[in-house]
């Protein structure tokens, strides 16, 4: 039981590690050319920097990071149902009693 628990806690770390990937290779590859390479640089820090950027640029910006939220929302999805058939296989019909 406790094996599984830990894979359960591990399956989160991979997802929220996965999608942090996800987010850097979407915002590189959709802003490349777009940006220079140090505003590129910047906005992947802190994306309060957004608002320094020029008024077209900030709409371009938010557009590639409203996508990449899509994007991290279908693969959180996706591992909220994984999560849910390790929970089925953890099912038990008796429940254990502590003594």
């Amino acid at each position: 039981m406790a094996t599984i628990t830990q894979l359960r806690a591990l399956g989160g770390v991979i997802g929220l590690s996965l999608t942090s990937n996800l987010l850097n290779n979407h915002v590189r590859d959709g802003l490349d050319g777009v940006l220079s390479p140090r505003q590129l640089d910047a906005i992947l820090r802190p994306s309060a920097i957004v608002d320094m950027l020029p008024g077209s640029l900030q709409s371009v910006v938010r557009g590639i990071y409203s996508e990449w939220y899509n994007l991290q929302m279908k693969v959180m999805i996706g591992f909220s149902a994984a999560q849910i058939l390790g929970v089925g296989l953890m099912w038990e019909r008796t429940v254990r009693k502590m003594a």
